[in-house]
């Protein structure tokens, strides 16, 4: 996966896994985001993805 196309915020939510909604997640749900060049739009990419998980 291209990490470093994703908005700062978001890789660090990854990789720290903060919230613990990476356990409910695959990459397949993830991969389509670095594609999006504006942050903003993966931001909202990201939170429809994660808005559905419990903590």
């Amino acid at each position: 996966m291209k990490l470093l196309l994703l908005a700062p915020d978001i890789q660090e939510e990854i990789l720290l896994n903060t919230t613990g909604k990476m356990l409910q997640l695959n990459e397949r749900l993830i991969k389509k985001i670095p594609l999006e060049i504006y942050w903003d739009k993966q931001r909202e990419m990201w939170k429809n993805i994660t808005s559905g998980l419990s903590e």
